[in-house]
């Protein structure tokens, strides 16, 4: 086939104005979720519309390492660098401090040899380790094979035994243990919260190739990118070396979260 008459190729977007391409199978994001996404992101940071002091206190808070909230252990608790293409019994138990609970036939399928856990590490495995979701297509990579195989990733840990309205909460949660510079944690309450006023039923946010885009446009953003420089020494001052493993697309998630739950939306 002429290569003319092939279709016109979909590619996501950076805030930066450079671009990457998508699987056939991946809608571009739309400009205006992008968008209202980043002012939501900006407000969240208190980099835009949002209270500084009040951020500066949640985030305090959340990372608190003798507080209630998982803080700085999703990201540490156990060997979960040296084990990036498995799945351990550490990244579980790191899963369970998000609100959590995992069906013990889950933990099963995911720890013990069966057709599930191979197919969820052959995805896994096929996911580089270095490549952060801003920087998707860099030195001329063909990031499509990696989306898909993320998309397979998502596809095979939502399959999972789990109450159906959270299994792409788990898939998320684990998903992010394992590469926590390129894929977010997402819950309901990340997703309303870029959604704006958006009703969900009547957009794509919270669909991982739309969420994914969002978070590599995010994290392209220079405003957005300052202010997690900001508030990431902010914490180091306050916490010291606890929070040395926690990723600016982590704290990205943290401070959406926070302002997700400020702004009523509740938690899954």
């Amino acid at each position: 086939m002429d290569r003319t008459s092939l279709p016109p190729m979909s590619r996501g977007v950076y805030a930066d104005g450079r671009t990457y391409e998508l699987p056939a199978n991946w809608t571009p994001a739309e400009p205006a979720v992008l968008e209202v996404a980043t002012a939501q992101a900006l407000a969240a940071l208190g980099a835009g519309a949002g209270e500084p002091d009040k951020v500066r206190r949640s985030l305090v808070k959340y990372f608190d390492p003798d507080g209630k909230y998982a803080g700085a252990l999703f990201s540490t608790i156990g060997p979960s660098q040296s084990s990036a293409d498995d799945i351990t019994a550490a990244d579980l138990l790191a899963v369970t401090t998000l609100s959590m609970t995992l069906d013990p036939r889950q933990i099963r399928q995911l720890l013990d040899p069966s057709s599930k856990r191979t197919q969820v590490l052959r995805a896994l495995r096929q996911i580089d380790t270095s490549i952060p979701v801003q920087d998707l297509g860099s030195g001329g990579l063909d990031p499509r094979p990696m989306l898909s195989a993320i998309s397979d990733l998502y596809r095979e840990l939502r399959a999972t035994p789990k109450p159906s309205s959270t299994r792409w909460v788990f898939a998320s949660k684990l998903a992010a243990r394992k590469r926590p510079n390129l894929l977010p944690v997402r819950d309901n309450v990340v997703c309303k919260f870029l959604a704006g006023e958006r009703n969900l039923s009547h957009t794509t946010v919270g669909s991982h190739d739309i969420d994914l885009q969002i978070f590599g446009y995010l994290m392209s953003h220079p405003r957005v990118r300052d202010a997690l420089g900001h508030w990431w020494s902010e914490l180091h001052a306050e916490h010291g070396s606890v929070v040395d493993d926690v990723t600016p697309l982590r704290l990205l998630d943290v401070a959406l979260w926070n302002a997700g739950i400020a702004s009523g939306y509740a938690k899954v």
